[in-house]
């Protein structure tokens, strides 16, 4: 496993267990509403894990040759798919807030692994 694999690994996990933790939370304060706030906060990590794989794929995809139209398609890509997954949740009475929670949960995974490793990387 390279070191590529291995910050992603951890990354997944600690995107995991901050979302779990957080999804949890919601099913206990808003209990009345386990299934649009707590399974907004799930689905909205799975979309940020799903994306972050999509980043991962278009940039080891990429070649010298045509890096800026590979690069435009897959963001392109990416950002179609983040809209129809809001959209089609926001249509299934998913709460747009948690939503967001949820896809927030990856960023500060990334930024919780970026201060907690910096030491190593020093």
């Amino acid at each position: 496993m390279n070191e590529l694999q291995k910050m992603t690994r951890k990354i997944r996990l600690l995107s995991l267990f901050i979302g779990g933790t957080l999804s949890i939370l919601a099913a206990i304060i808003w209990h009345d509403k386990i299934a649009e706030v707590a399974g907004g906060v799930v689905i909205g990590l799975m979309c940020a894990l799903i994306g972050f794989q999509m980043i991962q794929s278009m940039s080891l995809g990429i070649e010298e040759s045509n890096a800026k139209s590979k690069a435009y398609v897959g963001y392109l890509l990416r950002f179609i798919f983040y809209a129809c997954v809001f959209t089609l949740s926001m249509y299934s009475g998913i709460n747009v807030f948690a939503l967001l929670v949820g896809f927030m949960c990856h960023k500060a995974a990334i930024i919780v692994y970026s201060v907690r490793y910096r030491e190593e990387m020093d």
